[in-house]
């Protein structure tokens, strides 16, 4: 069943050869995108090959599974790998794949069946300038477009969605952005250096809550207020490095009894066995807790994904990992930092992360907590400017640096190519390989 926004961008969709939209976290893009297939498929009459690109291979399994609980037709063989199978190919099978930009280059660099359709999932990734991966995206979807594979993209909270079009010279009349949420969100900001807590209204304005559970010990401080305010419901928290999402999740499991769960105990015999029998892992899972980054082993991460939509898990402690697509939706969200890594959020990525808060169909609210937990750099430290984009809730045009030629982009590319001087001497490796990159890119393409 479609809420009118989600029914608005399908019949859109039905219409287009390709498309464009946007809309918040809690919106349910993918369910869109399900429903739309499912429509190609019955309309076509399974005639079509399909890829779902995601942006990188930890989302893999997660779309694939779902796919296969949706897609019932028994044409229809989900893979993700870019060689299909002799058996398959005899059998006249029909695909949908589950691609990252790298396994899409490769099936289109090789004689494979033809692809139809190409559903690019958070595609924001193609703007990310200090992301290497984002040339990769570039490089695959212009591929995809030589070989005239009709496009669509979905991203989140892209007030400009049709940018996406424009930058493989799509008409950008096919696009959508949907700004209301179905899920209200309340804004909190918890301050333990200076001992204030306050509620945002709607319009910006700040409320004085009644809160007293501050203390000098950031640890302290963190286990009262995910109790206060977590009490009996699911809790994501962001802590951004890998150190303080570990340190943080070992002091909240310390003290906590723990608990009787078959489920629980089966991940913690896999983390045993698969890593190391006293990983301190198996110390946070006894309490029903868990902490979830990129270092760990992709398997393990997904059955903590897993758990933690089943209720197994109460509490999960992370990094920006959760802003690459994973489908972890949880009543409340506590941000102890404003930044991935050394850079702050920007709009897109706060939005992004913040709107897990509560999930369509699963909640009527969701809460984002915003904690100050010490005073360290990139931990809220400046809250008059920091908390701007948590009270105005407005997210900025996005643009992207193919278009903008932002950094003599374009100089650049040429200089690297010809083995010149880039135009600034204190550039960033990341920098340099993105040149690099797009440079060989463009290479192939002119």
């Amino acid at each position: 069943i479609f809420t009118d926004a989600q029914y608005k961008v399908f019949e859109e969709l039905k219409d287009s050869n390709h498309f464009s939209f946007s809309g918040p976290t809690s919106f349910g893009k993918s369910f869109i995108i399900e429903s739309f297939i499912k429509h190609l498929i019955k309309e076509r009459n399974a005639s079509d090959n399909i890829v779902i690109l995601v942006p990188t291979r930890a989302l893999i399994n997660q779309v694939k599974n779902k796919l296969k609980k949706e897609i019932l037709v028994s044409k229809y063989k989900i893979l993700s790998h870019p060689t299909v199978p002799l058996l398959f190919r005899n059998k006249g099978s029909k695909y949908i794949f589950v691609f990252t930009p790298e396994r899409l280059i490769s099936y289109l660099s090789n004689d494979n069946p033809a692809i139809n359709y190409v559903f690019v999932d958070e595609a924001q990734k193609l703007l990310t300038e200090n992301d290497s991966r984002a040339p990769l995206f570039y490089h695959a979807l212009m591929l995809a477009k030589r070989k005239s594979i009709n496009l669509y993209f979905s991203s989140p909270n892209i007030k400009n969605s049709e940018i996406f079009l424009q930058l493989f010279g799509n008409s950008t009349d096919d696009t959508l952005s949907v700004t209301e949420s179905s899920v209200a969100q309340n804004r909190f900001f918890i301050d333990c250096v200076e001992n204030k807590a306050v509620m945002f209204t709607e319009n910006g304005e700040e409320i004085d809550i009644p809160y007293d559970s501050f203390n000098t010990n950031e640890h302290e401080s963190l286990k009262n207020a995910i109790t206060i305010l977590g009490r009996e419901v699911q809790n994501i928290i962001y802590c951004n490095t890998v150190d303080d999402t570990i340190g943080y999740a070992l002091n909240f499991a310390q003290n906590l009894e723990a608990k009787s769960n078959p489920n629980l105990d089966c991940l913690i015999d896999l983390v045993r066995t698969t890593m190391h029998e006293e990983y301190y892992l198996v110390d946070c899972l006894k309490k029903g807790i868990a902490f979830h980054f990129g270092g760990l082993p992709q398997r393990i991460r997904e059955k903590i994904e897993v758990l933690f939509r089943n209720k197994d898990i109460e509490h999960i402690f992370c990094t920006s990992t959760l802003l690459e697509g994973v489908n972890l939706p949880a009543k409340n969200i506590f941000i102890l930092s404003n930044a991935i890594g050394l850079r702050k959020f920007s709009d897109v990525d706060f939005w992004n992360l913040a709107g897990r808060a509560g999930r369509l169909t699963k909640d009527l609210s969701g809460n984002i907590i915003c904690l100050r937990l010490k005073n360290k750099k990139n931990r809220w430290d400046k809250p008059q400017k920091d908390l701007k984009v948590v009270k105005e809730k407005k997210v900025n045009k996005v643009e992207s640096i193919l278009m903008t030629n932002k950094e003599k982009f374009y100089i650049n590319i040429g200089n690297s190519i010809e083995e010149k001087p880039f135009t600034r001497k204190s550039l960033s490796e990341s920098k340099k390989k993105m040149f690099e990159t797009y440079g060989n890119i463009l290479s192939y393409h002119a």
